[in-house]
């Protein structure tokens, strides 16, 4: 969540590194997408080739998933949607063609840092 100040680029650096342990050689602003009563900042984060994310704060699990993965995911309807934007462009996918998801322990959705 933005904190008071806070551009959304910052955000995204802070909350990749406290849900995942992960820090983003390069975040770069994809889109503002608006869902059910949030507003989604949409970044594509490069990570080291070895990046391994571990699940941190209020994360139960990581792991990387391909696209073709999303139906068997349990996701929110603005996740689902902004998943299936990014796999859409799948020059967006790292070499190995995944995204990597964190799941939230108290609600067991998915959210993506792709």
């Amino acid at each position: 969540m933005l904190r008071a100040g806070e551009a959304p680029r910052e955000c995204a650096q802070r909350e990749l590194g406290e849900e995942t342990g992960l820090t983003a050689r390069l975040l770069l602003y994809l889109w503002e997408f608006t869902g059910f009563s949030k507003r989604h900042y949409v970044f594509l984060a490069e990570l080291e080739k070895d990046a391994q994310a571990q699940p941190l704060n209020e994360i139960r699990s990581c792991r990387w998933f391909h696209p073709s993965d999303k139906p068997t995911l349990l996701l929110s309807v603005p996740t689902r949607s902004i998943l299936g934007l990014v796999s859409d462009h799948g020059d967006l996918l790292d070499t190995r063609g995944t995204m990597q998801f964190s799941t939230d322990e108290d609600t067991d959705e998915c959210k993506s840092s792709t």
